[in-house]
């Protein structure tokens, strides 16, 4: 090729972004394009792409490349089969949560970078995805729908992109944050970051080597329920490396019948006599070795993946410390799928009774506290708040230690897909438990809002979890608006008549949603009151006396849509009001 080519060399490894720039600098052409070492220009490729450029108003332009797929045999590299992984049109948006264009396929006039400047060589990868964002901010980008290219992927992680992978997932978060003035603007861009990002986590967490868990369980005198407990944990774990170890307090010491019957790495310590759960718990931590605790109860039945779950809702969430499982009864309903606080410091568990395949209880979520009936804290997050506490007197030792790592900026990740069940016949009634507010006045700085736990993105879902509060905050009417307000968007207006009387106490503008049905609802007082602030509105509300109960859009009515409502079993808030 005569002195068409440059050869440059550094002195040191400066990385990629630097060795184009290098490149950059030294070219003397109209147009810039790229090719890695491993990859390769079908011979129309160079003329396609110049060709576009010259006979359009675009400066940026990119084909299709084929991805080689190698695996090596005998020593050599062979293709085994080729895709298109990528074949895009450009989207202004969808460039901020992933980069869909391979660096070989792209050409710009050189005359772009003295806008967007060159490759920013501290980015130890995707110098490429922040260079197109820059450019798509400034420039039209072309995607010509020609394969002209191709690039290797070496399934053995000798290729750039399929190794080092915590540094792709950490820079392409940097990138994503680097660029979130532009995604504000169109909110299901940031979800589609928030999603992008999650994915590529659990990527790298099923690809890491994983951290060492310790399984602290509390033994009881039922043997039974201790050795089901720990065949659970044997038959449905493949998450590894872990240790067990069993924290004995009982008089009724079976160290060695226990040792005759478990396997693996498993530690069986004793405690004092009739010691309290926390001194146990506690104990068991001190022996611990793994960067993560759980704290199990011997009466839960862990099924298959549990650990993998709760490790992965710690990992694969930014600031998580604390997570929880869902545990269920043997009949299949729910006896734990998170927990929060309410505004009379009442410590409570949602969703409980409700069905394992309800909606709302198979979602990731964030709560004010999970249960230490299994629990996975991480190890410095435990210490430094002094484990679980002694003599709170409150059996809160999970809900004291979730508040205090809140307080410090963790968040307490409830994960569904890490299933625990009861041992048959262990059958745990309502958990509401009421706290002494003496001792416990620092939960008054950690009461959330009910309102944050209401799903934005499903208003079926939204419905239930309502629902499930009413139970919990019975006298907080805001909630009943609005689960009147999502019946109606729902289109289900069979809405019980005390909910609609709260909902209009809360806020007596509510009653124009129901002005058929409000006048035979509500006192005289209360009709009158109405009455003035519709007439205020310039509408006018039915006559007290020959108002009926039929809504005026009862024809519209979805009559399909209340079997897809799924309410807790034991709901019944008008019932319950009557009583």
């Amino acid at each position: 090729m005569g002195n068409k080519i440059t050869y440059v060399r550094h002195s040191k490894n400066r990385g990629l972004a630097a060795a184009r720039n290098t490149g950059i600098k030294l070219s003397r052409g109209k147009y810039i394009a790229y090719l890695d070492d491993d990859d390769m220009y079908y011979p129309d490729h160079l003329e396609t792409l110049v060709a576009y450029l010259h006979d359009s108003d675009c400066k940026v332009a990119y084909t299709d490349a084929y991805r080689s797929i190698q695996v090596k045999e005998n020593g050599q590299y062979v293709t085994k089969k080729k895709d298109l992984p990528y074949s895009y049109d450009f989207d202004y948006d969808q460039i901020l949560v992933t980069n869909y264009i391979p660096v070989n396929c792209v050409m710009h006039e050189k005359a772009c970078l003295d806008e967007t400047g060159l490759f920013d060589e501290t980015l130890p990868v995707f110098e490429d995805w922040d260079l197109w964002i820059r450019m798509s901010r400034r420039f039209q980008m072309q995607h010509i729908k020609k394969t002209t290219a191709e690039f290797t992927w070496k399934n053995d992680g000798s290729t750039m992109t399929s190794s080092g992978q915590a540094e792709f997932v950490n820079t392409g978060r940097m990138i994503q944050k680097r660029y979130r003035k532009y995604a504000e603007r169109t909110p299901h861009i940031l979800i589609g970051q928030r999603k992008a990002y999650m994915r590529d986590r659990e990527k790298l967490f099923n690809l890491s080597n994983h951290p060492l868990v310790s399984i602290v369980i509390p033994l009881h005198n039922n043997e039974e329920q201790v050795l089901q407990c720990l065949e659970g944990i044997s038959l449905n774990t493949e998450y590894e490396p872990y240790e067990v170890i069993l924290v004995d307090s009982n008089t009724d010491r079976r160290e060695s019948r226990l040792n005759n019957c478990v396997k693996g790495d498993v530690k069986i310590i004793s405690a004092e006599q009739n010691s309290e759960y926390a001194d146990v718990c506690n104990r068991g931590a001190g022996m611990a070795a793994g960067r993560y605790f759980v704290f199990l109860d011997s009466n839960l039945i862990p099924q298959k993946g549990w650990l993998t779950e709760l490790v992965k809702a710690i990992e694969c969430n930014d600031a998580a410390g604390i997570a929880g499982a869902k545990v269920l009864h043997s009949d299949n309903t729910v006896y734990h799928a998170g927990i929060v606080i309410n505004h009379g410091l009442a410590v409570h568990h949602v969703f409980q009774g409700v069905s394992s395949n309800n909606p709302a209880v198979n979602k990731v979520r964030e709560y004010d506290a999970v249960a230490k009936s299994c629990i996975l804290i991480e190890r410095n997050i435990f210490f430094e708040n002094g484990g679980f506490a002694v003599n709170s007197g409150n059996d809160d030792e999970d809900v004291d230690i979730c508040a205090k790592a809140r307080e410090k900026g963790y968040k307490v990740i409830y994960n569904p897909q890490s299933v625990l069940c009861l041992y048959p016949g262990v059958f745990h009634k309502d958990m509401k438990i009421e706290l002494d507010p003496n001792p416990l006045q620092f939960f008054k700085k950690r009461i959330g809002e009910a309102k944050k736990y209401i799903s934005e993105d499903n208003t079926v879902e939204a419905i239930t979890i309502i629902a499930g509060l009413l139970d919990i905050y019975p006298h907080v009417d805001d909630l009943y608006a609005a689960i009147c307000d999502l019946y109606v968007k729902t289109g289900w207006y069979d809405i019980p008549e005390e909910w609609i009387r709260k909902a209009v106490a809360y806020d007596p503008s509510f009653i124009h949603t129901f002005k058929e049905l409000i006048p035979t609802l509500i006192s005289e007082e209360r009709y009158l009151e109405a009455h003035e602030i519709f007439t205020i509105m310039g509408d006018t509300l039915p006559d007290r006396n020959t108002c009926d109960k039929t809504f005026p859009h009862e024809d519209k009515i979805n009559k399909s849509e209340p079997s897809e409502i799924h309410f807790c079993p034991n709901l019944n808030l008008k019932e319950k009001i009557n009583r």
